[in-house]
């Protein structure tokens, strides 16, 4: 019976092992990282989609991972600044004793830690990349953690959609059997409220970690198998003694 019960724990943790490799999971040498420099384009009218912006080649360069406030783009903080998230003490604004502090190029908040610059808006990222041998017949995806807060992506001018989270990767299937060699990525990322979480919501005002736009975590393409399993689930069966 105990043998009988190894053997069966055994193929359990082989099944489970071959369906962890195959969820997603792409081998080392099949990861292709995009960090560093990428084209820049600040679109605070919101007219890059309707002008095709997704066709263009940017002047203006940064480093991505990376906030466009933190490489100093966007605009300088003023008493006029338009902030996320509201601010109830009005003192700084009409006492006598802050009055030198409100004066163009000593700006000095005491809301909250003041960013370098303050933008809000799309911004769009672009850069080349290119498919390496041995990825023509594999599902290639892209992935961009940490984005703030909304992203649209592109490749070669098509649209890929767009993904809407605060709290996981966005996630992208490019297209399948794209050609080896050198290719276009566009990411336009949208810092604007999208849902409405609450005027002072922590996870999107400037009370905590100011309303920044960019991509701080991984941005990487990954190669693995045309065909993968994407949901595994185990059910048991008590009382034929089997799952």
């Amino acid at each position: 019976m105990k043998n009988i019960l190894s053997i069966k724990c055994l193929l359990i943790l082989a099944i489970t092992a071959l369906c962890g490799r195959m969820m997603n999971h792409a081998e080392p040498n099949a990861v292709l990282d995009l960090s560093g420099e990428w084209g820049l384009m600040l679109d605070p009218d919101d007219i890059g989609v309707t002008e095709n912006w997704f066709k263009d080649r940017f002047k203006e360069r940064i480093v991505l991972p990376g906030s466009i406030q933190s490489q100093g783009f966007g605009d300088e903080v003023s008493v006029d600044t338009s902030w996320t998230g509201m601010i109830v003490d009005r003192s700084y604004f009409e006492e006598d004793r802050y009055a030198p502090f409100r004066k163009a190029g000593n700006i000095k908040l005491p809301f909250w830690l003041q960013p370098e610059k303050t933008y809000t808006g799309p911004v769009w990222f672009q850069r080349d990349f290119v498919v390496p041998n041995g990825w023509g017949q594999k599902r290639i995806r892209l992935h961009l953690e940490r984005a703030h807060w909304e992203t649209s992506v592109w490749i070669d001018g098509n649209h890929l959609g767009s993904r809407n989270s605060l709290s996981t990767a966005h996630l992208y299937d490019l297209p399948d059997q794209l050609a080896l060699g050198k290719h276009s990525i566009v990411v336009r990322v949208d810092n604007r409220i999208k849902i409405n979480v609450g005027p002072n919501s922590h996870s999107v005002s400037d009370h905590t970690q100011s309303n920044w736009n960019g991509i701080v975590g991984d941005l990487k393409l990954t190669a693995t198998d045309p065909i993968w399993v994407d949901d595994v689930r185990v059910y048991p069966d008590v009382s034929n003694k089997k799952a």
